[in-house]
């Protein structure tokens, strides 16, 4: 006589859902201690972790913190580094829909919807163009879209001008703002990010 046994089944453990990973370009200002901020790019982000491109070099376990204009600093640590690459790894767990939400709603976007640049100090000498008339001035800051800098020249918003800075070479902008002191111009061809990455580490005289 065979006996009954109740039926068992095996319940397949499904996996924990995959970490989703964003996949964007951000550029932001990587600092670290000891040394001058640099540009880096965000190429994809997660909740812990993040994949820069940079060219400054690296090394593995190196702390930094990258500030992305409208968002909270990102801090962590170096995992990896290949090739002018390096993944991030976070400090704590970040909620990256939230943080890009507070880059487009913070003020951390410009008229176009995209991601402003962090401007980066400077101190080199300059020339303004204006009219077929050079003057010169003092770079402050520099930006992918612009600069800020110190000329005696009077300028008022919506002139066109050039900026031209040793080893970039010569820019058309149109100016921005003035505050009696200095002067906001905004590039009418944005720099790439490298070489705005290549002149800040080779040229750019700037303060830590």
């Amino acid at each position: 006589m065979e006996h009954w046994a109740p039926r068992t089944e095996t319940i397949e453990q499904v996996p924990p859902r995959a970490e989703r990973t964003v996949t964007t370009l951000l550029l932001g200002r990587l600092v670290r201690p000891g040394h001058v901020d640099t540009p880096c790019r965000i190429r994809n982000m997660s909740a812990t972790g993040m994949l820069i491109e940079v060219r400054t070099a690296l090394r593995e376990n190196d702390r930094i913190t990258v500030e992305v204009r409208g968002a909270c600093p990102l801090n962590g640590r170096i995992a990896w580094t290949n090739d002018g690459r390096a993944g991030v790894q976070f400090d704590d767990m970040i909620d990256v829909e939230g943080l890009l939400h507070s880059i487009s709603s913070g003020g951390g976007v410009n008229d176009a919807g995209s991601a402003r640049a962090p401007r980066f100090d400077a101190d080199s000498e300059a020339m303004v163009g204006v009219l077929g008339r050079l003057f010169p001035a003092t770079l402050e800051n520099i930006s992918q879209g612009g600069a800020r800098v110190v000329c005696d020249q009077q300028l008022e918003p919506g002139r066109h001008v050039s900026l031209a800075v040793p080893q970039l070479g010569k820019r058309p902008c149109v100016v921005r703002w003035t505050d009696g002191e200095s002067i906001g111009l905004s590039f009418l061809d944005k720099l790439t990010f490298g070489d705005l990455s290549a002149w800040l580490d080779g040229h750019g005289k700037r303060r830590r």
